[in-house]
């Protein structure tokens, strides 16, 4: 019986030796493991912050961008309101959808034009009048506007201005109205409105003239009327009564009565 026990405590023991030893073998599979996750929480606490680096990044990117687009606009605002000035040789050009003035028979009006930076504002226009004859012309005008600068201009307006429909060929026949400014027109006088009376030149161009086929004037359907301001010269000292030079649509006229002339 002494001998049954013995094998029983012998076995008991060795039992025992292989759950310590299982032990063992578990404890370090779980400090293993524990290591691995103290790794992979050591990783996930190094990606956390980079992601937090990451997105206060893309948040000072964003800022940036968004300072940036108000920047553009601001600036594309600026290019938009910077006012339209006269070309280096004191000219501008407006280019009209003749098609369009002819068949709709609507009044056009340029957009605002300054002499300078600081100085006139002005406009043209153009429309169709039909006459007793039931013929149509093209007439077109002039009008100085209110402008930022008007209280250190010269008034009224002291500089001889020419308007011309351009010959688009190289002949160059521009149908030409020289206007010289007239001190008691208040065309030409510091604006107190939004606008003075326009100067008209009435009747300056037949329609027909400009609808005929291969018109030295109408190119892909367009027109260009040229203002030019002389300021080399003080118009108000060589004012004439009558008879304004003109160089009409058939260049044997070169004179036009003052009354085709309207302010």
């Amino acid at each position: 019986m002494l001998t049954d026990n013995l094998g029983k405590i012998k076995s008991l023991i060795q039992d025992i030796g292989r759950t310590i030893e299982n032990c063992v073998h578990l404890n370090l599979e779980r400090q293993t493991k524990q290591a691995m996750l103290d790794g992979i929480y050591a990783q996930f606490g190094e990606i956390k912050k980079s992601s937090d680096n990451n997105i206060k990044l893309i948040e000072s990117l964003h800022g940036m961008l968004m300072d940036m687009s108000k920047l553009l606009e601001e600036i594309r605002l600026k290019s938009f309101n910077r006012p339209k000035l006269l070309t280096s040789d004191n000219t501008f050009i407006w280019s009209i959808n003749f098609l369009t003035l002819r068949n709709s028979g609507q009044p056009m009006q340029s957009e605002p034009v300054h002499t300078s930076q600081s100085g006139y504002r002005l406009c043209l226009g153009c429309d169709i009048t039909t006459d007793e004859r039931n013929e149509k012309h093209v007439s077109i005008s002039f009008t100085i506007l209110l402008g930022e600068f008007d209280a250190i201009l010269s008034w009224p307006v002291p500089f001889s201005i020419t308007l011309s429909i351009l010959d688009l060929t190289l002949a160059k026949k521009h149908i030409t109205c020289s206007i010289p400014t007239k001190s008691k027109a208040l065309t030409f006088q510091r604006p107190i409105s939004s606008a003075n009376p326009p100067f008209r030149v009435e009747k300056i161009c037949p329609v027909d003239t400009l609808s005929k086929t291969g018109s030295n004037y109408v190119q892909d359907g367009f027109m260009f009327i040229e203002a030019c301001i002389d300021f080399t010269a003080d118009s108000r000292h060589e004012i004439p009564d009558v008879g304004l030079k003109k160089t009409a649509y058939d260049p044997m006229k070169t004179d036009v009565p003052f009354n085709m002339l309207v302010n």
